[in-house]
């Protein structure tokens, strides 16, 4: 398949004619990528790129063939029979020029016949890479910096971005992307970075390996044709995923960060570099008094030439470890007297390659961009999370539930123009993550505009209970009075008194009889089934916040709480009644069952609940209606001492719209009546709006029919209504801040979109945690045989009989049983039965290689 690296055709005259074909084959092989790159708002449904039309917009008109390359739009563009000519139409240029600009996209020139300079520097990367999701369409923010990795035959492998945040809130984010645009790192075994120069034929360079490719750009600025910068993919975590062998029989230089990360990474690398025979390792000692995470890139210019100078001097006098030491520079000397316990295990016994490392890990997500949260909502939430150090994912799905919970059924959204489908805008949601990473302070902060306003709730009811008391007296002193004389006329004491009038007149104080004020609530911590009816029964929406979301699972597994889920999953739906019938409470009709919920949960409590709905037997849906479900990455420096003052404007013009939207009358907001086709007072799309929506509708459901993971299928079938309700909740909040619109216009739909993309991430993180359950059951294991819990020669029982969280059933250790195995682990060998028969006993030896210590801790 060609790629970005292929090299260019043998010198020659070609015709026009063969140039084309030539250039239109490198595209065709490359298809997806170029269609990500001409057309980022498309999606991939089956052998097609779909996507609303030559100019991009969201929808399923135009559609190419990634096979043969044949493109048509059905909507107002004649197609093409191959990628150059919907090159040309995407970007209104004569089909030469298009050709010229993929042929420059192509990157059609072999790694091997450039200066080793460019090589090492790799700032010549081609700037018309595919852009999405490299530079999203709707973040806008292409990549800080570039890197090309090429494999040993001068192909590109990968590149890998980096983004810097240009307001410092958040960690810089670095991805690697495969040619086709795919956001992935290349299979194992990956390509050292600058591979195509230690590979140069008589290359005698020191190898100076760092962590990391800016490190790799430092040191290239040296411009030191003597020297080779090199990194590996992923850092640390990825050093067992690394093809090392091309620095057997080299001097490596290795310059780690300065922080307890650079430690594990030197242990790694040291490993794996003695493993392929390293001519020698030496280490780069930081000097006194640098800050933690202090890194070649840090070190100013003349200081890294000298720490580099100095190493060289190292290599060629071979001096002692003392004096080194007093140079600046530390040697760790390579051999079987420096290797110790680390003796690699192709030395300790041939017999045995070496065990590959179990690193399971999350999915990648996107970072979250303020921009999808509207004014004044998007600064007051960046505020927050930048004061508290927390994802500010956290609070924003917290505010979107808040938001759907005020609303609730007071009005909904006809998604479409003509049909009485409506949906109304309560949302479930949860956030997830490791203890202490500020899941509590991160729901208080989002749900505190809802404070002021059930306070004043309490007032009020406080007022109009002292008047609901002072009525009833008087009502209950009249139907006293009525009952007495009634009486009289029933013992003929009072010839006067007419029956059948004081019937009447009882009747009528019974019907008019004052009725006990409901407190308005907006939000409760805990509550049953039956008292979260009684509180539905007078408003439109409640919000359901459970601080910890392990306990309100738990409870629905009680004995007689079996009615618990079938009541939560239809309050998710919001435009249903619901009718209560208790021995106890008697009868409660809800009128309109609509509620919200909002939580966190820790990943390994989300992983026991979500194996349970990998069974059917449990997938009731209740987990796939979490859809404002987010599991971010930490914030950096989280624990670093912050006091920062709150940004009041922006705080009180974020309450001042929780506010409007709590008194808020659909109609005076340009809401349609219900009527006898509508329930509920509706708002609809404009134009703009429809038009993405349908859009996104349609290749939603393309997707969800190519998707292979019922899980994910599940979960994605309930975006519709996700989309539509923050489509509509970012209409209400503009027209809370002041915006003059009565239809939901497009920027609220595109906003929508962004937060189903972005939620999605998030969703495959966390149903990752079970879907990935094979190799997080083999990482389990794998710790335990580190430990020397088992024995060499033990059997599967032995693994299930410990009782180890994801190793108890007999599917879950015979999957990493089997990894283990496949990793160079364990060799199973099944043992001939007794003499009485039976069937054959496997038994896994362990690699001798694996550090294993008894359980006093001996090695």
């Amino acid at each position: 398949m060609p790629n970005f690296g292929t090299p260019p055709p043998a010198a020659g005259i070609r015709s026009k004619r063969e140039t084309f074909k030539r250039t239109a084959a490198a595209l065709l092989g490359q298809a997806e990528a170029v269609c990500r790159y001409l057309l980022p708002r498309g999606r991939r449904a089956g052998h097609e790129w779909t996507v609303g039309s030559i100019d991009g917009e969201p929808g399923h008109s135009l559609s190419v063939n990634l096979h043969t390359g044949v493109w048509k739009d059905f909507a107002d563009w004649p197609g093409g029979a191959d990628l150059i000519s919907l090159w040309a139409a995407v970007s209104r240029i004569p089909q030469g020029e298009a050709k010229a600009e993929a042929e420059k996209w192509l990157g059609l020139e072999t790694p091997r016949q450039r200066s080793n300079n460019q090589v090492r520097q790799v700032n010549d990367v081609p700037p018309m890479l595919p852009s999405h999701p490299i530079e999203d369409w709707w973040t806008g923010r292409p990549a800080t910096r570039q890197w090309k990795y090429f494999d040993a035959a001068g192909n590109l492998a990968c590149v890998v971005h980096r983004w810097d945040d240009p307001e410092g809130m958040r960690d810089k984010v670095i991805r690697p992307f495969l040619p086709d645009g795919r956001m992935k790192a290349p299979p194992a075994p990956r390509p050292l970075y600058n591979l195509p120069t230690i590979l140069e034929p008589g290359s005698n360079a020191l190898i100076v390996l760092v962590e990391g490719e800016k490190c790799c750009d430092a040191l290239a600025e040296l411009d030191n044709p003597d020297l080779v910068p090199v990194t590996n993919i992923g850092g640390a975590n990825m050093v067992g995923y690394t093809d090392w062998t091309p620095l057997a029989g080299r001097h490596v230089l290795r310059w780690a960060d300065n922080d307890r990360a650079g430690e594990t990474w030197k242990e790694a690398t040291r490993a794996k570099l003695l493993e392929v025979g390293a001519a020698s390792i030496r280490d780069v000692v930081v000097p006194v008094g640098k800050a933690d995470g202090w890194d070649c890139a840090d070190a100013a210019p003349d200081e890294r030439q000298q720490l580099i100078e100095r190493c060289r001097e190292a290599i060629s006098g071979e001096p002692t470890l003392s004096d080194l030491a007093t140079e600046g520079v530390d040697f760790p000397q390579a051999g079987p007297d420096a290797v110790g316990d680390r003796t690699p295990a192709s030395e300790a016994d041939p017999d045995w390659p070496p065990p590959v490392p179990i690193e399971a890990e999350l999915r990648s997500v996107k970072p979250f961009d303020p921009r999808m949260l509207p004014e004044p909502l998007d600064g007051w939430v960046v505020d927050e999370a930048k004061r508290m150090a927390c994802p500010p994912d956290f609070i924003a799905a917290a505010v979107l539930v808040a938001l759907g919970s005020i609303v609730g059924a007071r009005c909904a959204v006809n998604p479409k123009q003509n049909d009485s489908w409506q949906i109304v805008p309560n949302i479930w949601g949860a956030i997830v993550g490791d203890p202490a990473s500020k899941k509590s302070p991160a729901m208080s902060t989002a749900f505190a505009p809802l404070n002021p306003l059930m306070e004043a709730e309490r007032q009020m009811h406080e007022d109009a209970l002292l008047k609901y008391r002072a009525d009833k007296d008087i009502h209950d002193a009249k139907i006293e009075d009525m009952k007495a004389r009634i009486k009289k006329a029933a013992a003929g004491k009072s010839d006067s008194e007419d029956m059948d009038a004081c019937k009447r007149a009882l009747e009528a104080l019974y019907k008019h009889a004052p009725r006990r004020p409901p407190l308005h609530r907006y939000k409760t911590d805990d509550t049953t089934i039956e008292k979260a009816g009684e509180l539905q029964q007078d408003q439109a929406g409640l919000l359901v916040k459970r601080d910890e979301l392990t306990g309100w699972f738990a409870s629905m597994d009680r004995s007689g709480h079996e009615a618990d889920r079938p009541f939560w999953n239809e309050s998710w739906n919001g435009n249903q009644s619901y009718d209560v019938d208790r021995i106890g409470r008697g009868h409660i009709s809800i009128p309109n069952l609509c509620l919200s919920i909002f939580g966190g949960i820790q990943p390994d409590k989300l992983t026991m609940y979500l194996s349970r709905t990998v069974d059917a037997l449990e997938n009731d849906g209740l987990l796939q209606r979490f859809q404002m479900l987010v599991y971010p990455d930490p914030v950096p420096d989280r624990g670093k001492w912050r006091d920062l003052p709150p940004d009041k404007a922006k705080r009180d013009a974020a309450f001042a719209v929780f506010e409007k939207l709590a008194t808020f009358e659909p109609l005076a907001w340009g809401a349609k009546p219900a009527g006898d086709l509508h329930r509920f007072p509706f708002f609809c799309f404009d134009e703009g709006g429809q038009k993405v929506f349908i859009g996104w509708f349609e290749v939603l459901y393309s997707r969800i029919d190519n998707e292979e993971e019922p899980l994910i299928q599940q979960h994605l079938a309930k975006y519709t209504k996700l989309c539509a309700s923050l489509a509509l909740s970012f209409f209400l909040v503009r027209k809370a801040a002041g915006a003059e619109a009565e239809l939901i216009e497009r920027e609220d739909v595109v906003r929508a979109v962004a937060w189903c993309e972005f939620l999605e991430d998030h969703a495959r993180r966390c149903y990752g945690l079970v879907l990935d359950r094979g190799q997080r059951a083999a990482q389990t294991l794998a710790k335990r045989l580190e430990q020397g819990k088992l024995a060499d020669g033990f059997t599967a029982y032995d693994v299930r009989h410990q009782g180890w969280r994801g190793l108890k059933a007999d599917s879950e250790a015979q999957a990493a049983l089997n990894y283990l195995e496949g990793a160079h682990w364990l060799r199973a060998k099944a043992t001939a039965p007794g003499p009485d028969g039976g069937r054959p006993t496997v038994r896994y030896r362990i690699n001798p290689a694996i550090r294993r210590e008894d359980k006093k801790g001996r090695s």
